[in-house]
């Protein structure tokens, strides 16, 4: 991430050596969408059911925008993500056993973002590294009779983001956006201590993280848990940003030096 932020801050200050006109907005942003565990073997394991789970995001913007054309975005969000699941399976002696598997958890989410303007819509692209600040999980199957801290059985991820939108209303200092995201994590948001077979024994859980309890497939033809796979947090949310316009860089007249002006 520092790099990036490096290389970010190193194009900005050579474009606007070349550039007639940078002007920077600062705005807040407010999400709300949906949020998905994506594991392939929750997947494949029919007797889990993922469950319709709501996010919320909230924020600050830094804008930096290269005439009307370009956008450089940097943002700090804190969010609230969930993933219920519904769980359904005969025991071996043919006990019907129900339950829910709840995970909620709490992020500061930091963005890099590019953006490209078009006849009053935009198209972006970029990355949300997220900071895990808590999750906690709900399973009384699982031990976990209450929502539970069990943060350490997770860890940070980084996310390619997608996205687009249109201004919906505006002025010359101010503008009113809207537009759709979506996130898809690219690295595992379980962590080595959610999978180790020892530090779950230690918290009193036969299975790794975030299934902590399911159908014991040994000894049965297919076992979708046999290879451990990558679960990676999908959100897909609908955003609003109020942005105000606070300066722009500028050549002078006199030696073409880049001057900052205000309002």
């Amino acid at each position: 991430m520092r790099t990036l932020l490096l290389s970010f801050f190193i194009f900005i200050i050579s474009f606007t050596q070349l550039s007639a006109q940078v002007w920077t907005e600062l705005g807040l942003r407010v999400a709300g969408g949906t949020s998905w565990l994506i594991d392939k073997n929750i997947f494949d394991d029919n007797t889990y059911v993922h469950d319709f789970s709501g996010a919320f995001s909230v924020g600050l913007k830094l804008g930096i925008n290269i005439r009307d054309r370009h956008g450089f975005i940097l943002e700090g969000l804190f969010s609230n993500l969930n993933q219920n699941f519904d769980y359904t399976f005969d025991d071996a002696n043919m006990m019907r056993i129900e339950g829910t598997n709840q995970i909620k958890w709490s992020n500061l989410d930091t963005y890099l973002l590019y953006r490209n303007y078009s006849q009053g819509a935009f198209s972006e692209i970029g990355v949300m590294n997220t900071f895990i600040q808590s999750v906690e999980q709900l399973d009384e199957l699982a031990n976990f009779p209450i929502l539970t801290d069990v943060t350490p059985n997770y860890q940070n991820y980084l996310s390619l983001v997608l996205g687009g939108g249109a201004f919906v209303a505006g002025s010359d200092r101010f503008t009113l956006m809207m537009g759709i995201r979506i996130h898809y994590a690219l690295t595992d948001f379980i962590s080595p201590q959610g999978q180790d077979p020892a530090s779950l024994q230690l918290q009193d859980q036969q299975f790794a993280f975030p299934t902590t309890f399911r159908q014991d497939f040994s000894g049965l033809e297919s076992d979708p848990y046999a290879d451990n796979r990558i679960t990676r947090p999908l959100l897909i949310q609908v955003g609003f940003e109020f942005n105000f316009g606070v300066g722009y860089f500028a050549k002078t007249v006199c030696g073409g030096r880049v001057k900052f002006i205000g309002g």
